[in-house]
């Protein structure tokens, strides 16, 4: 019989259980796993968002899987080992430095500690690396981001990192924006996220710490020359063109006078709102409030709600610049600037408006979309030449501005700089909004923020053209390239 004493065992022993061997298996298994993908990532071989997740996600999570099944399986035998024999004690592991095997152990012990360690911590900077990079925030969740991406990618923003205006510096800002991060990859996992994606500007960081790290408030812009060219849906496409100056003025009377659009920037006055929706598109009530406390409040005659009951916002950059870096264009647009640039030609009869019908129809997913604009175009235009440049061009155009498996278009997302395919400036500068003592209302008058200088359409164009002027010095012609020697900076003699 076997006796208790034949029963003792070791810390050591307790590791040989098939639950133990297979935490070493996946243990062993997914660092090699980590080391071959590891060396991928370094090389540059497949990069891609996914290989990153596979490097740094998820074979250091099966790493520590087996970590833990190594280790509950030695508790789950140490048990056994009490119940079976009540009283005794396991004899705990004994390092004898005398011995040449147990030195030769502790050494090797030490080296896959060191390694395991490094690698550990390699692999945990390349793993927040990644989470703060455009590829993680635009590609891993296809579906749900592919709008906002590939609108990013063509934005004036485009080489600015997400997380530049997303998450905002500090722990407290990484911490809010990872846990946030859960919430959404849950939703991606469950297919449970809304379509289209429900942007909220009141969800980013403060302008103060994102905007205005590039951009200066206080600046002053004065007036901005613009010229709009725009093609109607004619059969001939008339060409229509305006030229105008835009008020865009600044906020500080430091550097300029105040006034212009960016009259908001005023950092004397303070600007709050009411917004019944959640994209803060209808505005019934706000008020401004000055440096001495001065209150004006202006509301639509509907509004009778009380402003207590409702959430108030501040206004600040993002209340019209609201898609500086995700904007989606609307069909009307962007075969306007293809026109212009000579992507379709303007000659082929009708094209504005068979362009523009062909993106607008309902389609279900982008494939349907692409064949449907192909089938309308190619009979459209089936003797003409052109008629599979047409084609490419305009889905081209739905696939960088339509997204119907996520329902996202301009509608979806409008855009509130401007006034022309959304409510934009028109949400408060609609003449509706009076101040309740006074009956004054905001400015509504187009000349508020620009003053048109020219417009035509058609042939009239070229009279429009500016040809320009001779500089006129001292009452002649001057052309010279040696201004300098007289305006030297301080008072100029004559």
């Amino acid at each position: 019989m076997e006796s208790n004493k034949d029963k003792k065992s070791s810390w050591f022993s307790f590791y040989r259980s098939w639950l133990s061997l297979l935490g070493l298996f996946i243990s062993i298994a997914s660092f090699v796993f980590f080391l071959l993908l590891f060396g991928m990532d370094i090389t540059g071989e497949g990069k891609s968002p996914y290989l990153a997740i596979l490097t740094f996600i998820i074979a250091p999570a099966f790493l520590i899987l087996g970590l833990l099944m190594i280790i509950l399986g030695a508790v789950v035998q140490r048990r056994r080992f009490l119940k079976s024999l009540p009283g005794e004690r396991p004899a705990f592991l004994a390092i004898d430095f005398g011995r040449p095997a147990h030195r030769r152990n502790f050494v090797m012990f030490l080296i896959l500690c060191v390694i395991f360690f490094l690698f550990t911590a390699i692999g945990s900077y390349k793993a927040y690396k990644f989470s703060e990079s455009i590829a993680f925030c635009g590609q891993t969740c296809h579906v749900p981001m592919k709008p906002e991406f590939t609108a990013y990618q063509f934005s004036p923003h485009s080489q600015i990192k997400c997380v530049e205006c997303h998450v905002g510096p500090g722990p407290e800002q990484f911490i809010k924006a990872k846990l946030n991060g859960i919430h959404q990859l849950t939703a991606t996992l469950s297919d449970s996220f809304p379509r289209p994606i429900h942007t909220s500007i009141e969800n980013l960081p403060s302008t103060a710490i994102t905007c205005e790290e590039c951009h200066w408030p206080e600046k002053y812009i004065g007036n901005i020359e613009k010229t709009t060219v725009r093609y109607k849906s004619d059969s001939a496409n008339t060409a229509q063109r305006i030229r105008m100056s835009i008020n865009v003025g600044g906020g500080d009377p430091v550097h300029g006078p105040v006034g212009g659009i960016h009259w908001y920037m005023n950092l004397a006055n303070k600007i709050e709102y009411i917004a019944t929706d959640e994209r803060l598109q209808d505005i019934p009530w706000m008020r401004v409030t000055d440096t001495n406390g001065n209150q004006r409040v202006y509301a639509t005659s509907d509004f009778e709600g009380n402003p207590a009951e409702y959430k108030i916002h501040e206004m600040n950059c993002t209340s019209c610049h609201n898609r500086p870096a995700h904007q989606i264009n609307s069909p009307a647009d962007v075969v306007d600037k293809a026109l212009q640039a000579g992507v379709i030609d303007p000659g082929l009869k009708s094209i504005k408006k068979n362009v523009v019908t062909a993106l607008t129809q309902e389609y279900a997913t982008e494939g349907e979309a692409l064949e449907g604009i192909a089938a309308f175009l190619n009979e459209e235009y089936k003797d003409n030449d052109q008629a599979d440049k047409v084609v490419s061009a305009a889905q081209s155009m739905f696939k960088h501005n339509f997204f119907p498996e996520m329902k996202a278009d301009w509608k979806a997302y409008p855009n509130n700089i401007g006034h022309k395919t959304s409510k934009g400036c028109f949400r408060c500068h609609d003449g509706k909004h009076k101040e309740a003592e006074t009956g004054e209302a905001i400015k509504s008058d187009c000349n508020t923020c620009h003053t048109i200088l020219g417009q035509a359409e058609g042939d009239e164009i070229s009279e429009m053209e500016p040809k320009g002027q001779a500089f006129m010095h001292l009452g002649f012609e001057y052309s010279g390239n040696d201004c300098f020697t007289c305006h030297e900076g301080s008072i100029v003699q004559f």
